[in-house]
């Protein structure tokens, strides 16, 4: 009966999902409610399985808020927009070192997590020198999303965020063991800088005139009174000792750190009560959206493990599946993540990852272990479904279906790639 139950909510939560009729934290946080309820558990079990649930994620859920914050008012200051500028100084009409600049652009201007600010940083910035030069825009929005793809293994990135919660670890841990892999994600990167370098080459040698000399302009702070150009250097320092601690200060949890820093940024940069009141109005929106869906799938998370529903579907599973099949079920669904999410929102995987690792675990596997298949993956960058790529493409000029016929099968061989090595290394059986 629970089993029975159990698939019925995760399909409840599909449809809901699909349907695009309600807002992410009711299927989250009603469905898994609703039929606790239908499996008989009184209100006060159910009560604890929530709580449980939200406990475990509230560390997570501070690192969204507070991760926000921070790299939200750094962008106000204008801080990021005067680093790009002298990134771009160094292109030289060099067509590799553009494309390259673009990589490392899109690496910084994912440095918050969110795909929307790598477009805003990335695209605007560059796509005027890619028309002057006669570059395929095209290979604009690859580049950032391969770029933007190397720091989702940050501790605050959206997807280890999101996978937290299943990966039973907290996300500076399950970032940790993510670590080389962007290495191997920053090779991708740039090899195929360096594959799209020689291919215009190529096609300028045979006949194609040299690229215009391209001018860079300066940021224009004029219209932001919330820039602060004169605090560059206090800020980059700010910034330094921050990605420093974040990284070696194994002491203070990663949300301490971003509280400490966000605090130090504000008052730092906008001494007027008014201004820092502003700010944060101005960016709890940003800061709230995130977090609310993290509640919603804690509660999810928690009722699912704590009513013994997860068990109960893997236990049906593994009686249906060979042994051998079920020991790379997670292996199988990172691989196919990138042709899913062309089709589906990313979202129908929330319900799907606990008996991914419900089954892992019975395979012997660590939650971790299995989770860390579905960090570093391009498919949400390819969706047409999801917003953020939308705008991007809309940015460089292109319509998103383009960009998803140019970017998806470079991107899923990527993948492969990636996922190649580490099954090569052993860490997805661990």
């Amino acid at each position: 009966m629970l089993a029975i139950l159990g698939f019925l909510m995760i399909a409840t939560c599909f449809v809901l999902v699909l349907s695009k009729k309600v807002h992410m934290i009711v299927p989250f946080i009603i469905v898994p409610i609703v039929f606790a309820v239908l499996a008989g558990f009184p209100l006060k079990d159910i009560s604890k399985f929530v709580v449980s649930g939200v406990a475990s994620l509230m560390p997570t859920i501070m690192l969204i808020l507070f991760s926000v914050a921070y790299f939200s008012i750094l962008s106000e200051t204008g801080m990021f927009d005067t680093v790009v500028f002298h990134i771009t100084k160094l292109t030289k009409n060099n067509v590799f070192v553009v494309l390259f600049c673009t990589v490392l652009i899109a690496i910084i201007g994912h440095l918050d997590g969110a795909y929307n600010t790598t477009y805003l940083i990335t695209i605007p910035t560059l796509l005027p020198l890619y028309k002057k030069m006669n570059i395929d825009s095209r290979i604009l929005m690859y580049l950032a999303v391969m770029g933007a793809t190397v720091m989702c293994v940050t501790p605050w990135s959206a997807l280890v965020v999101q996978l937290t919660p299943f990966a039973e670890v907290s996300a500076d841990v399950l970032s940790a063991k993510m670590l080389p892999y962007a290495g191997v994600a920053l090779v991708c990167a740039l090899v195929s800088a360096l594959m799209f370098g020689i291919s215009i080459s190529m096609k300028q040698k045979k006949g194609l005139e040299p690229a215009p000399a391209a001018d860079i302009a300066a940021p224009d702070f004029s219209d932001s009174p919330y820039a602060r150009p004169q605090y560059f250097w206090i800020n980059f320092i700010i910034f330094t000792a921050s990605i420093v601690c974040l990284f070696a200060l194994k002491a203070l949890a990663t949300y301490i750190l971003f509280m400490i820093f966000t605090c130090i940024t504000l008052v730092v940069n906008y001494r007027d009560v008014k201004d820092q009141n502003t700010l944060i109005r101005k960016f709890s929106a940003t800061m709230l959206a995130p977090a609310l869906l993290f509640m919603g799938i804690s509660v999810m998370v928690g009722v699912m493990k704590s009513s013994g529903m997860v068990n109960a579907v893997i236990d049906v599973i593994l009686k249906a599946i060979p042994a051998t099949l079920a020991r790379y079920t997670h292996v199988i669904f990172g691989l196919l993540l990138v042709p899913i999410y062309l089709v589906l929102p990313y979202q129908v995987m929330m319900p799907i990852y606990p008996i991914l690792t419900g089954i892992g675990k019975s395979m012997g596997f660590s939650p971790a272990a299995v989770m860390m298949v579905f960090i570093l993956q391009y498919g949400t960058a390819c969706s047409p479904l999801v917003a953020a790529t939308n705008l991007g493409a809309e940015l460089a000029g292109i319509n998103v279906i383009e960009h998803m016929k140019f970017s998806y099968w470079r991107c899923w061989i990527c993948s492969f790639v990636i996922i190649g090595a580490m099954i090569v290394t052993g860490v997805l059986f661990m």
